[in-house]
C-alpha cells in the first residue's frame, strides 16, 4: 500500500480522494495481461444511479418553507424547526438550509464533504477563491442555474456530468490508468447514448416507485441474471480509515503538516480536521475530510519538490 500510495501521488498532478481506487484496480488489470478495459463511468450520472437523484427532490419538497425566508433568517428558523430531531440532525438541517433550498443549491451542498462553516474556518471563502457561494466556478453555476427550469432529474444529471464526472471521475480515471499503462474506454459516454439519455423526460428515467438506473435495468433485463436487478448499489471503497491510522499514518501526518503550513489556510483548522479523525477512532464516516487535507498536503509537497528540482536542474 505504501508503494501504491507514493506512485499514485507521483503520477497525479492535483489532489484527489477518488483516484487511488482506480490506480490500484488499473494496476491489477494490467498485471492480469489486459491492455484495454471498459469503465461504467457515466451510467450513474446519465441514468440516475446516485442517491442524490431521489434525496434532492425529497429535501426540496420538505424545505420549501425555508426558501421563502431571507437568507439571514433561514438558519435561525432551522435551528428551532429541527430541534426536536436532536443536536446532530439539528446542525445538519441548519447547514443544509443556510446555503439555499433550490434543487441545485441542495445538490451542491450535499455533494460537499465540508460544510460552509467548516470551509470558512479553513480560510476558504468562495469570493476570495473566485467561486460562487456554493464553491463552484461562477460561470458553471450560472450556466446550470439557467437550465434549472428543466425537470429536477436532468438538472441533477447535468450538474453531476459537468462538475463531478468531468472534473473528478474521468480525470482520475485517465491519470490513474495511464500511470499503469492501461487504456480505459467509457462506452456509456458514446455521443449517441448521451444524446438519447438527455432527450428523454425525467419521469421516464425515474418513474414513481422505480429503482435507480431504471432504464438501464429495463434495457438489460433479459440479458443479465435477476440477482443483478435486486441487489443494492454498492460502491468500491478501500479501507482508507484503517490505513490512514496505520500503515499510512506517518505519511498522512507529514502531509497534514505541509497543508497546515500553507499561508492560504488556517493552520489550526487544518490540524483539527486530522485530530477529529484520530480521536474518533477508525470511523469510516470521517475519512474523506482528512484525506482531502492529506491530498492537498501531498500535492503541495510534490509541487514544492518539483519546483526546487527545476531551479537546481535536477531530474
Amino acid at each position: 500500500m505504501l508503494d501504491a500510495w507514493r506512485r499514485w501521488f507521483a503520477a497525479a498532478d492535483r489532489p484527489s480522494i477518488d483516484g487511488l481506487n482506480t490506480f490500484v484496480v488499473s494496476g491489477a488489470v494490467k498485471e492480469a495481461g489486459i491492455t484495454v478495459a471498459l469503465s461504467g463511468a457515466g451510467a450513474d450520472e446519465l441514468f440516475g444511479g446516485y442517491p442524490f437523484f431521489r434525496s434532492v427532490p425529497r429535501y426540496s419538497r420538505w424545505l420549501w418553507p425555508f426558501a421563502m425566508l431571507p437568507p439571514a433568517a433561514r438558519k435561525t428558523a432551522a435551528h428551532w424547526a429541527f430541534a426536536p430531531l436532536g443536536p446532530t440532525r439539528q446542525r445538519k438541517g441548519e447547514a443544509l438550509v443556510a446555503d439555499g433550498c433550490s434543487p441545485l443549491e441542495l445538490l451542491l451542498r450535499l455533494r460537499r464533504i465540508f460544510t460552509t462553516a467548516e470551509l470558512h474556518s479553513l480560510g476558504l471563502r468562495p469570493a476570495e477563491c473566485g467561486l460562487s457561494p456554493q464553491y463552484v466556478p461562477a460561470e458553471a453555476y450560472a450556466s446550470l442555474e439557467q437550465r434549472a427550469t428543466r425537470d429536477t432529474f436532468h438538472l441533477i444529471s447535468e450538474a453531476e456530468c459537468e462538475l463531478y464526472l468531468l472534473n473528478t471521475v474521468l480525470r482520475d480515471t485517465d491519470t490513474s490508468s495511464i500511470a499503469q499503462s492501461l487504456e480505459v474506454r467509457v462506452p456509456f459516454l458514446a455521443r449517441r447514448l448521451v444524446d438519447c439519455a438527455a432527450s428523454l423526460p425525467g419521469t421516464m428515467h425515474d418513474p414513481s416507485g422505480g429503482r435507480p438506473k431504471h432504464l438501464l435495468r429495463e434495457a438489460g433485463r433479459d440479458l443479465l441474471p435477476a440477482t443483478v436487478f435486486t441487489r443494492p448499489k454498492s460502491g468500491f471503497c478501500m479501507p482508507f480509515g484503517e490505513w490512514m491510522l496505520g500503515t499510512l499514518r506517518d505519511l498522512c501526518e507529514a502531509a497534514v503538516a505541509t497543508a497546515a503550513a500553507c499561508p492560504l489556510l488556517e493552520s489550526g483548522a487544518v490540524r483539527s480536521v486530522w485530530s477529529e479523525f484520530v480521536n474518533d477512532g477508525r470511523s469510516s464516516r470521517l475519512w474523506q475530510r482528512p484525506l482531502a487535507i492529506v491530498g492537498l498536503g501531498n500535492y503541495l509537497g510534490l509541487s514544492a519538490a518539483r519546483a526546487a528540482s527545476a531551479r537546481t536542474g535536477g531530474p
